[in-house]
């Protein structure tokens, strides 16, 4: 029965995914599709684009694009295969630690919980990719008997911190697991350790042999330590109010679940027993949404198999036989009750586009779509482009190249030492290049402006755009909708708060 109601589950869970599959890309997936696409062109990360992420995503991306072309539902196809394997891969991990019933409630758990909009469930972030690495991972340490599952289990843990960084906890509980597994310690350790290592290693020396490493190391470790310390311990607890805000209402049947759990080992013997693992589990996926103290929605995914194992444990907690049974098929069941039942006018009527609108607000993803499809009909396929705003989306959905590696204006408004200097590379890089057309991106979000941000940005392309370019398209996004104009309409002052223009260079 609980199979069964795990199975239903699963179904339901596809069937909203499979109904949603072409939400617009938002832009950290218009990043990771951009630097795919780029991979299969032959360019390496860091050549020609950068940001602080490691690479491990976007040869994902190029896996996924590859195989299914450079579409949104490709992209997202592959979002729903990952979101199935994790489900099934914490309700296989659950069956080993307590049985068949917390397994199943606790893969019913995660595929409910991991629907969300609250922590960004239908758009394909890096972290339920590095999940499904680490997952993997995890079931090998709790059969490390042979030395071949040993060293795939590091394989799997240091591939999914390649795939994102804040995955580290999850190597490090890894880490922690097989040392507290069967002697002999080190030896075994030694080999796991030296297995999770490789990933990064073989990444670092490809990106050596392509030239790319300085940048890479410039990104991903020296802006990173200004990039980590923007937090400070005061703010980061109100992040972390604010995410709760909005994630508890729509996944309360299982954290509530997952509360019940954790007291379980109060009064079950065999919940006790494996009270290590969960515990220790459950404080790696605190951790890992806990970088930086953003308290990003997205983060919180890589929380979600923790608490879904408690959830689990909740059940086995329950008298043994029918009861537990029963408890665990209603309890899969019902929790489909948050997010589905909670957000049932995006996830069963709104369309892909509304339900873009209306999680992401005046984010230009919906207009992405018809203005790169303007400037692929205007452009040759070798056109460099710019896109003055973090839209990286525009890139992919384009099929054309930037003509700066600055692909998100966030660090460059950012209180850290080096924006300034990256202002002046992109504003070098764009006047070297010379784009034919420019896209300029007036909306908050896509710049995150501070008090004390540099402001040569807007005074170069203010001047620079003036004599050179001369709008021939806008998109002016409200409430209401998306109003387009053209050519000579475009040019005309605009009253909207929001919009996104596309310039054209004068021919002389």
């Amino acid at each position: 029965m609980p199979w069964i109601a795990l199975a239903v589950a699963l179904v339901a869970v596809a069937a909203v995914r499979v109904r949603l599959l072409g939400v617009p890309l938002e832009r950290d997936e218009g990043e990771y599709a951009y630097l795919g696409s780029l991979i299969l062109q032959g360019v390496p990360p860091y050549a020609e684009a950068w940001n602080m992420k490691w690479p491990g995503i976007y040869a994902l991306y190029a896996l996924l694009i590859g195989v299914g072309g450079p579409t949104v539902v490709a992209i997202h196809a592959g979002l729903l295969l990952a979101n199935v394997w994790n489900a099934l891969a914490v309700a296989l991990l659950g069956r080993r630690l307590l049985g068949d019933a917390a397994g199943a409630v606790a893969g019913a758990a995660y595929a409910a919980l991991s629907l969300s909009t609250a922590v960004l469930g239908l758009w394909a972030h890096a972290e339920p990719f590095a999940l499904s690495l680490a997952l993997a991972g995890l079931m090998f340490t709790l059969d490390a008997q042979r030395l071949e599952r040993l060293v795939a289990a590091g394989l799997l843990l240091g591939a999914a911190v390649v795939v994102k960084q804040n995955a580290a906890p999850l190597a490090l509980f890894g880490v922690a697991v097989v040392a507290a597994g069967p002697p002999p310690r080190a030896g075994r350790l030694t080999a796991f350790a030296l297995a999770g290592l490789v990933p990064l290693a073989v990444t670092m020396a490809v990106l050596a042999l392509c030239g790319v490493f300085p940048r890479f190391w410039q990104w991903t470790f020296v802006y990173v330590r200004s990039y980590g310390s923007q937090v400070g311990i005061v703010d980061g607890l109100d992040n972390l109010a604010l995410a709760l805000a909005q994630i508890l209402p729509t996944q309360a049947v299982w954290w509530l679940a997952a509360a019940v759990g954790a007291a379980a080992p109060l009064w079950s013997r065999e919940v006790r027993a494996h009270a290590p693992f969960l515990f220790g589990f459950l404080a790696a996926g605190a951790l890992a949404a806990s970088f930086g103290l953003f308290y990003r929605s997205q983060y919180f995914v890589l929380l979600l198999p923790a608490l879904a194992l408690l959830a689990g444990a909740a059940v086995h907690a329950a008298p043994a036989g029918g009861p537990r049974n029963l408890v665990a098929a209603g309890l899969a069941l019902a929790g489909l009750a948050t997010p589905i039942g909670v957000e049932r006018d995006l996830l069963l009527r709104r369309t892909p586009d509304e339900v873009a609108r209306a999680v992401y607000g005046p984010n230009p993803f919906v207009e992405a779509p018809e203005l790169a499809r303007l400037i692929a009909s205007l452009t040759p396929t070798d056109a460099r482009i710019a896109v003055i705003g973090s839209e990286p989306e525009i890139y992919f959905y384009a099929g054309r190249r930037a003509a700066t590696g600055y692909i998100y204006m966030y660090p460059l408004m950012e209180p850290q030492p080096l924006a300034l200097a990256m202002q002046e590379e992109l504003i070098a890089q764009v006047e070297a290049s010379r784009p034919e057309y420019v896209v300029f991106v007036s909306v908050d979000v896509s710049w995150l402006v501070e008090p004390g941000s540099p402001r040569r940005i807007f005074e170069w392309f203010e001047g620079y755009a003036a004599r050179h370019y001369t709008a021939i398209a806008r998109a002016e996004i409200a409430r209401d909708g998306t109003r387009w104009s053209y050519e000579a309409d475009a040019r005309q002052p605009t009253g909207a708060r929001y919009w996104v223009t596309l310039l054209r260079r004068n021919s002389a």
